[in-house]
């Protein structure tokens, strides 16, 4: 009930027509501004989502660039300056650069030119006739520039292949320092091309790798006609890159002149710009639609609220008017008069009606004779009563008031009914007068309900955004998994779950976070196949009912639940478990499952391209490059905790004469078994590398001179003892000359270290093979 007090109404019509007007100005005016803010936060969230993948991008494209450059490198030195290149060595260097483009699915082929263009040495087949090179700008910037560092070329069709592929090159030189030829990796765009076709950015969108002088080297979607382009006079390489390396803007492209929003991140240690782009067009269609459907709420519920301000303010006139021709009547009869159209109702001291207006029966179903024999409390909702009485003692002492309370209809539901009160102390009793305001409560409340559940769905969203922000920054599964575990219970409060981990080779999930009342249910672990959702590929959602299969891995633990595997890029990486029933169609719950699919399957990849870059391929041990990150690393550590650090220097004896005797493929197993029996016999924290060649070089951090030539003693008992076969033919003993050096007697430095081993190997080789020198015991 809301009291309409007693008071002169002649204003009353015209400042319903100000609130109306400004109310219905507001309503528009706040939706506009609620739109307007939508669309900053969704520029904000693409510029977000777009650095993030600019940021993949540029890391893939350093890791390939230094897998290729490691492989340049190692060609190089192989090949020196050609002098000693006789048909076998030949043979053995191509059959290298072939297990390199093996190893290495980026690289295309490989190849040697001499100074005149031609080429000595290829991974591919001789091809006929035979190419000259000279012509390509490479080779020309190569002749021209005296330094030997990686050059990256310009987006090419093979002359071999005739597909298009990046020329990465490093000059050759002959002893005296002229020029004496190009080494070159062709990196196929079909590559680059897979990789980027494995990211939505939209029909529009687009993802372009530049070099740093700004000619194209790849874009998606992929069009020939834009390879080679110059962006140079485009906003990236006029106005953004002399700002900074990385950053982002909207912008009209100089390329197809589409308006995108746009990041862009520089390669790290290369040449390269790597731009991910989204069409404003598309990235803003899903903006638009929501502000059409919502403007057009607000300005449909603004007309019906104008409808209705009017209708209350021509109620409100004609009121004024009907006061105005009954001044000289008692205030309670100028009520009756007043209200004639709303429930008018006398009452006593203790509440009860002694008076009934006819409208009695259309708001109440009552008849006004019956009507006032019914105790009014019993008839108001229990819930309500206490502040109606309330309400009437203070009315009692002020004079007047107003309430609004749910009072029971003759069929028994209760509806709302908005009252006004006047106390009249001559008969010691109340004036009411009733309005029913149930349809415009129902309204308010299906608005609040509507108001709390876009607040909900945009407190989601923001959580999700949020974790998708610090999901592709975690360093490693293990973050990866805290990050999930932080972020799901907030996102779906209340929900028990799990997050498994997917072991592809071994077919096989381990939980790595788990949350919720249950979570010691879980299991720590199951086979692929005990999942119906991986085992579908799709997820599997189980309710009460009875009517789906359960999962072998759920066993006992409570119901509904759901499976939602992980998947991105058409890789399994893990799987989401809930225990909640899961609607397939919830686009939030498919933006959290995308979310943590891809950046797991990007982290994954992060991992494997890491691997591939600091392991070497023949023996599974760490390769040079990472022995010299790690025994810098080391020596700092030892110096730090006042340890003892050592290092062994290892050659095979004799391995040129068993390569000679038995061929290189012999002589390959033989190399990868040594590296087993290394890995084998040394502990976690040791760190085994292959040095180049022959030659194996292994870390022992904590280990001083003593304990070192103990192991290094037991490593070549072990290899001497060991049988190797290849192909059913017995290759015969092979033994290691092993050198010794210890910080910091022979070294403090890492180049004085590996030099001391270095020497003590030698002298181990002088001294009759197959045995351990320490320099330093040596000299002693």
């Amino acid at each position: 009930m809301a009291l309409l007090p007693f008071r002169t109404r002649a204003p009353l019509y015209w400042r319903s027509l100000v609130f109306v007007a400004l109310a219905c100005l507001s309503l528009v005016g706040l939706e506009g501004f609620r739109q307007w803010t939508a669309r900053e936060n969704r520029i904000e969230a693409i510029y977000r989502e777009t650095a993030n993948l600019a940021g993949s991008l540029s890391q893939q494209a350093t890791n390939s660039l230094q897998i290729t450059d490691a492989v340049l490198r190692d060609i190089a030195d192989r090949y020196g300056d050609g002098s000693a290149l006789d048909d076998d060595a030949r043979q053995r260097l191509r059959a290298a650069m072939v297990g390199r483009t093996a190893s290495f699915p980026l690289l295309q082929g490989l190849f040697i030119m001499d100074e005149h263009g031609d080429p000595v040495v290829t991974s591919v087949p001789d091809p006929q006739p035979r190419f000259n090179y000279s012509d390509r700008a490479y080779f020309d910037y190569h002749r021209g520039h005296a330094e030997i560092s990686l050059h990256i070329g310009e987006a090419v069709l093979s002359k071999t292949s005739g597909n298009w592929i990046i020329t990465v090159t490093r000059r050759l030189n002959k002893p005296d320092g002229s020029f004496n030829g190009v080494v070159l990796a062709s990196i196929s765009l079909d590559f680059f091309k897979r990789f980027y076709d494995g990211f939505d950015v939209g029909e529009r969108g687009v993802i372009t790798l530049v070099r740093g002088d700004g000619r194209i080297l790849m874009r998606k979607p992929f069009e020939e006609a834009t390879l080679g382009k110059s962006m140079l006079n485009g906003p990236v390489f006029r106005d953004l890159l002399p700002r900074g390396p990385t950053g982002n803007a909207e912008t009209v492209s100089s390329i197809d002149g589409i308006r995108r929003f746009l990041s862009f991140r520089r390669v790290e240690d290369f040449p390269l710009v790597i731009i991910v782009a989204l069409s404003t067009d598309e990235a803003l269609a899903s903006w638009r639609a929501a502000t059409w459907q919502g403007m057009g709420t607000a300005i449909a519920l603004s007309l019906f609220l104008a409808y209705l301000g009017l209708a209350m303010a021509r109620q409100a006139r004609q009121r004024d008017r009907a006061e105005q021709a009954v001044t000289a009547s008692e205030a309670s009869y100028r009520l009756l008069a007043e209200n004639a159209s709303d429930l008018v109702l006398k009452l006593d001291a203790d509440g009860q009606p002694t008076y009934a207006s006819p409208s009695c029966a259309d708001i109440l179903g009552y008849e006004p004779g019956p009507f006032v024999t019914l105790p009014y409390g019993g008839l108001v909702h229990p819930d309500d009563l206490p502040r109606l009485l309330a309400i009437m003692k203070a009315v009692a002492k002020n004079g007047h008031g107003s309430a609004t309370t749910r009072v029971r209809h003759r069929k028994g539901h209760y509806i709302w009914l908005e009252t006004s009160l006047r106390y009249i102390p001559a008969e010691r009793g109340f004036i009411a007068a009733a309005r029913d305001v149930s349809e415009r409560r129902a309204v308010e409340d299906r608005l609040a309900a509507t108001s709390r559940a876009l607040d909900e769905r945009r407190h989601r969203i923001d959580l999700i955004g949020r974790m998708a922000q610090r999901l592709p920054c975690c360093r490693d599964i293990r973050e990866f998994s805290v990050t999930v575990e932080c972020f799901v219970p907030q996102i779906l409060p209340g929900v028990a779950g799990a997050f498994y981990l997917f072991t592809a080779g071994k077919g096989h999930l381990d939980r790595l976070a788990a949350w919720g009342d249950t979570a010691a249910l879980m299991p720590a672990g199951f086979e692929a196949e005990d999942c119906w959702a991986l085992r579908r590929g799709q997820g599997h959602i189980v309710g009460t009912d009875g009517a789906e299969l359960v999962c072998s891995h759920h066993g006992s633990q409570p119901r509904p639940y759901a499976c939602l595997p992980l998947v991105a890029q058409e890789k399994t990486a893990g799987l989401l478990y809930l225990q909640t029933a899961v609607d397939p169609a919830d686009r939030d719950m498919n933006m959290l499952v995308e979310t943590i699919s891809l950046a797991l399957v990007n982290l994954q990849l992060r991992e494997d391209l890491r691997e591939q870059s600091i392991r070497d391929a023949l023996t599974g041990l760490f390769n040079r490059r990472y022995l010299e990150e790690a025994i810098e690393l080391e020596i700092a550590r030892a110096g730090r905790d006042n340890t003892p650090l050592s290092v062994l220097m290892i050659d095979a004896d004799h391995f040129k004469r068993l390569n000679d005797s038995f061929g290189h493929e012999a002589g390959d197993h033989v190399l990868a078994e040594i590296g087993r029996l290394l890995a084998a016999q040394f502990r976690a924290g040791d760190i085994a590398c292959r040095y180049g060649g022959e030659e194996f070089t292994v870390i022992l951090p904590g280990a001083g001179q003593a304990d070192a030539r103990r192991r290094a003693e037991q490593l070549r008992a072990a290899v001497a003892g060991h049988a190797f076969v290849h192909q059913d033919r017995d290759i015969g003993q092979v033994t290691l000359s092993i050198g010794v050096a210890t910080l910091p007697e022979d070294g403090d430095t890492a180049d004085a270290l590996l030099t001391s081993g270095d020497k003590a190997l030698y002298a181990a080789k002088q001294a009759g093979r197959n045995r351990v020198v320490a320099r330093v015991a040596a000299a002693a």
